[in-house]
């Protein structure tokens, strides 16, 4: 391996790691909106820029509450009766198309808004 491909390899992982930092601290919350959806309808749209704590009502007279602050949403763990809590165990969410799901109360929480990505067009 001579000097100049050392360089170019050198070169490319230091654009390599400023990208890859550059990218985790871009914010992409501004503007999103936290949608619940209980048995696969709509029932609250929250602003991930306004803190608060708010209720659910869910079927059976059953509730849950999630926290949003500082552009994140996490449900609480005293106020879901699941037995495994993967809605609570997922943890804070913050970016648009993560989500939190809670099957045996029928709940999927997301986060819906532009992503700042220079990407023209995704396939899957």
């Amino acid at each position: 391996m001579k000097k100049g491909d050392l360089l170019i390899i050198l070169l490319l992982l230091v654009a390599g790691i400023v990208w890859f930092i550059q990218d985790s601290l871009r914010s992409d919350t501004e503007g999103s909106l936290a949608v619940i959806e209980v048995e696969g309808k709509r029932v609250q749209t929250l602003s991930m820029d306004e803190n608060g704590r708010y209720k659910i009502n869910l079927p059976n007279d059953k509730s849950m509450e999630v926290m949003v602050e500082n552009n994140e949403i996490w449900v609480l763990e005293e106020t879901v009766d699941c037995p495994q809590k993967i809605c609570v165990r997922t943890g804070k969410i913050s970016k648009p198309g993560e989500t939190i799901v809670c099957l045996p109360n029928k709940t999927v929480i997301y986060i819906e808004g532009f992503a700042n990505t220079n990407v023209d067009d995704i396939s899957f």
